[in-house]
């Protein structure tokens, strides 16, 4: 296991880290991001697009759950779990099939908690807010 914290002075920083963390990712992994509203967690997302290739933009999923982003070096799935009720929601997303084809980055996890119990190989990224521009970013392996 192998963590690491980083600090970040602006958006484009936090896209960079992303971009980052998705040279290590060979298909199969969980990123889980952690933070509060409007802490940059759809910003590390879309810098791992980025980082994978994917030619589209990257937008929030908070209505649609899950955004599927093909095209890239690996397909990505960018979940966000705010407006579901807990871990008997997740399972039916589908997120086993996703985990089979490529990278599955999940906001607000904590919704349901349970059910990533098992999954390995995972990335957890933890964003805190320090001020209105910085974020102190921890991002922990596990394998």
């Amino acid at each position: 296991m192998r963590n690491e914290v980083l600090l970040t002075s602006s958006e484009e920083e936090t896209e960079e880290l992303g971009e980052r963390l998705s040279r290590r990712l060979v298909g199969g992994e969980l990123v889980t991001l952690h933070g509060g509203l409007g802490a940059g967690k759809t910003v590390v997302v879309r810098g791992m697009a980025r980082g994978l290739g994917v030619p589209c933009g990257v937008c929030s999923p908070t209505y649609t759950l899950v955004n599927e982003y093909p095209g890239g070096r690996l397909p990505l799935y960018h979940v966000d779990l705010y407006r579901l009720g807990g871990a008997a929601e997740v399972e039916g997303l589908g997120l086993d099939e996703c985990l089979e084809s490529g990278v599955v980055a999940v906001e607000w996890p904590e919704v349901g908690a349970p059910f990533w119990g098992g999954y390995r190989p995972r990335l957890e990224v933890r964003i805190e807010v320090v001020d209105e521009t910085k974020r102190r970013i921890t991002v922990e392996e596990r394998r």
